[in-house]
């Protein structure tokens, strides 16, 4: 299992992963890893023959991705409180802007990369794909020009520019003058954020960050292991030691995780990441505990966790569903 996450850690992010699970089944652990629908690893000797004799209620199919990647053009006080809700939310954050005053704030902001250079030659440098999020907020109308005349050249899965209606129908009539296709001109959310009143960069910084978020959905989709995860998996990749990977692999009804989500479970009960936290979160760390007291007879596990009725009840939870989550030894 740690040479699986060994080479997840290094995978292109530019390319298509999936990873199947077998969470049932005399093939029950096995871990089979396809990129752009070839079998590139797997932890069983013959993949083929484990995925053929499980029942596909057993196989556990998940997409791989990465975590949000956010370009910001333009660090002013909006462009600044963008990056700081968007690191808040743990995405990638590139900040851009042709002076240095300005990047350099987007560092002490917490921008993970600040480009100080014309927005084009950044832009032009700057290597996307299809869940790439552009939010340009630059100070001037020829920048915004500027910036979008290169960003549409590229695979994005979102763009939003500030101002007014007036200029973001200025903006699309150049952009269709320009020769740029009908459909992804029409995917540009102008002006930028959903419309909830928005006044301070702050408040715009929130409108912005929440249309991402209700975008997103049609252009990502998949599992991600997010930055203190993954810093997690590494450390324990590079240890002797052992932990517990629990993820949930199915849901029904209404529960607080997607499948795909993951937690890091230590013998001492420690944990990075979340599978949803409450009572269930708490059954599941308490079986992780109890099985690493002995790592030698580990085998992994299918836990279905019931959020209905009278445990949803007491823990005042709005959730009525049924989680199932896999446990495997790392």
């Amino acid at each position: 299992m740690k040479e699986l996450y060994r080479i997840i850690d290094r995978l292109d992010k530019n390319k298509e992963h999936e990873l199947i699970t077998v969470t049932g089944g005399k093939h029950a652990g096995a871990e089979i890893l396809l990129t752009e629908g070839s079998i590139v690893w797997s932890s069983a000797a013959d993949p083929e023959r484990v995925i053929e004799e499980s029942e596909d209620g057993a196989l556990f199919r998940e997409k791989l991705t990465h975590v949000t990647d956010l370009v910001v053009c333009g660090c002013g006080y909006v462009g600044l409180a963008v990056i700081k809700l968007g690191k808040f939310l743990g995405w990638h954050v590139t900040a851009l802007d042709d002076r240095d005053e300005f990047t350099s704030r987007a560092v002490q902001c917490g921008a993970d990369e600040a480009v100080c250079a014309p927005f084009s030659e950044s832009l032009e440098r700057y290597r996307s794909d299809g869940g790439t999020c552009f939010v340009v907020v630059t100070r001037d109308h020829d920048h915004d020009k500027d910036c979008l005349r290169i960003i549409m050249d590229k695979p994005w899965g979102y763009v939003g520019t500030m101002g007014s209606r007036l200029r973001a129908r200025r903006l699309r009539e150049y952009l269709q003058k320009t020769g740029f296709d009908e459909e992804k001109i029409s995917r540009i959310h102008a002006p930028v954020g959903l419309p909830i009143g928005a006044d301070t960069p702050e408040e715009i910084a929130v409108s912005v960050i929440g249309e991402i978020i209700r975008e997103k959905t049609a252009f990502r989709g998949g599992s991600v292991i997010t930055d203190d995860l993954g810093c997690a998996l590494r450390e324990l990749c590079a240890s002797d030691g052992h932990a517990v990977i629990a993820a949930v692999t199915a849901r029904k009804g209404s529960t607080p995780r997607e499948p795909g989500a993951r937690m890091l479970v230590y013998p001492d009960g420690r944990t990075v990441g979340t599978i949803g936290g409450g009572s269930m979160e708490g059954e599941v760390i308490s079986e992780a505990v109890r099985l690493l007291k002995d790592p030698a007879s580990f085998r992994p596990r299918l836990m279905s966790i019931d959020l209905t009725g009278s445990q949803g009840a007491e823990d005042e939870m709005i959730c009525g569903g049924m989680n199932e989550v896999f446990l495997q030894l790392l």
